[in-house]
């Protein structure tokens, strides 16, 4: 039987994006569920509720029974009052697949799909079958510090096994890292290590101007406690103050471009 799954995520996605309306895909999805998933297969949730405050996971179980009216609910803790639950076979994906990259819920997705269409001592996926990933981007925070490598992972994985794969174009999961150590040659990667080194050499411009100009201001306040008071004085500490400012403007911009292309250096290279 070929089958094609879509999985889907929690970040912002274009409805059209997702093969809601092809029904030779299947939706699996997980979380709380977007107003265009008009239908799904199934759902999971791999968290423990009683992890939460009381009143958020009186609130998510709401929403999950509401929500998941007719389809399974896959559960790492299942709670039998939600709907039609089932347990997720933690322990099978586990010894199959080991634990390393189960870093997200879509993850955990993946594993579970490759197993029931690949299952153990099977070689390859029957061919047209298909696995995508939608709202997923792994781009910023944990998604991109640890759940990204998962997904990587499972994907390659569903690679090997025969699958294609269809990863959604404004995802963080489109791009592939340039592996270590070809990072040294990549061109891109070179011009972003050049902007940063004039960045970061402007950025200590700066720091001395804003150390320079106080010092002065500091200095013209003595003066005028102690009586000096002059129109040179004034013009003096004006200009300190512009100087300051001007490069206050820059250590902000700067320090914003510096951390920006920190970002894109550790995304092309991870």
């Amino acid at each position: 039987m070929i089958r094609k799954i879509a999985i889907l995520g929690t970040d912002p996605v274009n409805a059209a994006d997702v093969p809601i309306g092809e029904p030779d895909w299947e939706i699996w999805g997980c979380a709380r569920r977007a107003d265009f998933v008009t239908r799904a297969e199934r759902w999971y949730e791999v968290h423990r509720f009683e992890g939460y405050t009381p009143e958020f996971a009186a609130w998510w179980r709401d929403i999950t029974r509401r929500q998941c009216v007719g389809i399974p609910i896959y559960m790492l803790f299942p709670e039998a009052d939600l709907g039609d639950v089932r347990r997720y076979p933690y322990e099978e994906i586990a010894a199959r697949f080991g634990t390393f990259f189960l870093t997200s819920s879509p993850a955990y997705m993946l594993a579970h799909a490759i197993d029931e269409i690949v299952p153990p001592g099977e070689r390859f996926a029957p061919e047209g079958s298909a696995l995508g990933v939608w709202g997923m981007n792994a781009e910023g925070g944990t998604e991109y510090r640890s759940q990204r490598a998962g997904l990587r992972h499972f994907l390659q994985l569903a690679r090997h096994l025969g699958f294609s794969t269809v990863l959604h174009a404004d995802g963080g999961l489109i791009f592939e890292p340039v592996p270590y150590p070809l990072h040294m040659d990549d061109p891109l990667i070179a011009k972003l290590k050049l902007r940063e080194a004039k960045a970061r050499k402007m950025l200590d411009g700066a720091a001395n101007t804003i150390a320079e100009a106080e010092k002065g201001i500091t200095r013209i306040k003595a003066m005028a406690e102690a009586g000096a008071v002059s129109d040179e004085l004034k013009i003096d500490l004006e200009r300190h103050q512009f100087s300051k400012n001007a490069a206050l403007a820059t250590l902000a911009s700067k320090s914003g471009e510096v951390a920006e292309i920190c970002y894109w250096l550790d995304y092309l290279r991870a």
